[in-house]
């Protein structure tokens, strides 16, 4: 390979990436298109005969490069981004040359910092939504205290409990990463929520949530969360009673 003179071979445009051949003297013998553009935009000059220093740093030998970079490793560009591949050629002590694949991660790097902005941005949304419903459930607790009828006091209480319930959800889903929940954490807000709307001050109600803690769609959450605060709700109303 090192002693060919390569104009078209089975390295040409592969899949796009930029492919340097190096000899023994990291001198480079053959470029794909990709390579030759790339080097182009940095040196300004035909890369054939000459080396990578201004793209990989300054090295005594083959083995100096190959001792000093792993592969693979991010190298930043300007503003640009690539995955820099060594394939060495030969043995160790006795290396021919190296084949240097780097690959152009630009727009995926720009797609995942999009990406993560769009995730904080609804991270934020939910967060938000989550201090508006805490916000409406305070406002049903004053309404709450100001009537003397029990009928609307639980009419009130049932309303403020399953508001809790979706905070709960929106708080789980600004905290996650993904599209989806865990089923345990959320269970584990919902019912902490709950006892805490429903136990009177001398009441000491210990609840855990036990189970895998499987995830769900957001879309499943919500309701999911309103089920469990019935259960929960009708079981502080109708299982314990206020002396227990």
């Amino acid at each position: 390979l090192i002693e060919l003179n390569i104009s078209e071979s089975y390295f040409a445009d592969w899949f796009n990436n930029g492919i340097f051949v190096l000899n023994s003297e990291c001198k480079i013998i053959y470029v794909n298109k990709s390579a030759h553009d790339l080097y182009n935009r940095e040196e300004n000059m035909d890369p054939i005969g000459n080396d990578l220093s201004k793209i990989l740093g300054t090295f005594k030998d083959l083995g100096d490069m190959l001792g000093k970079i792993s592969s693979p490793t991010e190298l930043a560009l300007r503003d640009e981004v690539y995955n820099v591949h060594i394939h060495p050629i030969g043995i160790q002590d006795d290396l021919e040359g190296a084949v240097i694949i780097m690959q152009d991660m630009t727009e995926l790097r720009i797609k995942e910092r999009e990406l993560q902005g769009k995730d904080m941005l609804i991270r934020e949304i939910h967060h938000r939504v989550k201090n508006n419903l805490q916000n409406i459930a305070a406002i049903l607790q004053l309404q709450m205290r100001r009537t003397n009828s029990e009928e609307a006091r639980n009419a009130f209480q049932a309303s403020i409990s399953r508001i809790l319930s979706i905070a709960a959800a929106q708080n789980v889903f600004s905290r996650a990463s993904f599209d989806t929940v865990k089923l345990k954490e959320l269970l584990s807000y919902i019912l902490t929520s709950t006892l805490d709307s429903y136990k009177l001050e001398n009441q000491n109600i210990i609840a855990v949530v036990e189970g895998h803690n499987i995830e769900i769609s957001s879309t499943q959450a919500i309701p999911v969360a309103l089920i469990a605060n019935e259960v929960i709700s009708n079981s502080m109303k109708h299982g314990i009673k206020s002396g227990e």
